[in-house]
Parts: C-alpha cells; sequence; structure tokens
C-alpha cells in the first residue's frame, strides 16, 4: 500500500481513537493509569502520521516542497490568528469561556482546513 494511504489510515485512526477514548472517559471512573492511557491513546497513530507526512514531504521536489510549506505556514498563522482572536473575545466578554478541552478538536479542524485553503493558493499562484 503507498505511502500517503498508510498516512490517511493513521489521521482516521487518531480520530477515531479520540472519539472512543473520549468515550470510555466520560463513560466510567477510571483508574488514574488508565485515564492516562486512554487520554493519550490518539497521540501514537498521529505520531505514525506524522512521520508518514515528512516521508510524502520528502519525496516532493522543490516546487511541491515550497507549496506545501507555504500552505503549512498559512495553516499554523491562521491557527494563531484565530486562536489569538478568540482569547480576545473571550476577555471581552464577548464570547462565553471555553476551556481548551472544548477547542481543540476546532483548532485541528481549523489548522487543516487553512493548510488545505493555503496548499490551493500557492499552488495557484504557481500555475
Amino acid at each position: 500500500m503507498h505511502v500517503r494511504y498508510w498516512a490517511a489510515a493513521a489521521a482516521i485512526l487518531s480520530a477515531v481513537t479520540a472519539l472512543v477514548a473520549g468515550h470510555f472517559l466520560r463513560s466510567g471512573e477510571w483508574a488514574f493509569g488508565t485515564r492516562i492511557v486512554l487520554s493519550l491513546a490518539p497521540v501514537l497513530p498521529m505520531s505514525v502520521y506524522c512521520v508518514l507526512a515528512v516521508r510524502i514531504i520528502r519525496t516532493f521536489d522543490e516546487l511541491q516542497a515550497r507549496i506545501h510549506l507555504e500552505g503549512a505556514l498559512f495553516g499554523l498563522l491562521g491557527t494563531a490568528l484565530l486562536t489569538m482572536a478568540s482569547g480576545l473575545l473571550v476577555r471581552g466578554g464577548v464570547i462565553p469561556p471555553f476551556t481548551l478541552a472544548s477547542a481543540w478538536p476546532w483548532l485541528w479542524i481549523a489548522a487543516f482546513l487553512l493548510w488545505g485553503i493555503g496548499t490551493v493558493t500557492a499552488a495557484a499562484r504557481y500555475r
């Protein structure tokens, strides 16, 4: 199987693991060690995804790598701006306070969505 398919499978497995582990954590009383294992369970498949993503990027030529670097930078900086803006809106009393636990899924969504937008924008510029 191609490395890109394995990377996609690892990302999907991480998301599914996060959902299942979250369900188990909410559904019962667990020992401290078990809560640690359940909480960190999605990290292993996401680590595999990160390693595979680096392997994929290393196969790119210079232009493809630059396009994806610009996309990743757009995603990183856009997520930073969204995080800053939401924090300032909470501080100003415009939106209700929220926890990191409730916000982190949205941060991932924003980061990957903005990465995709940045990559498409950069690719269009080089066409």
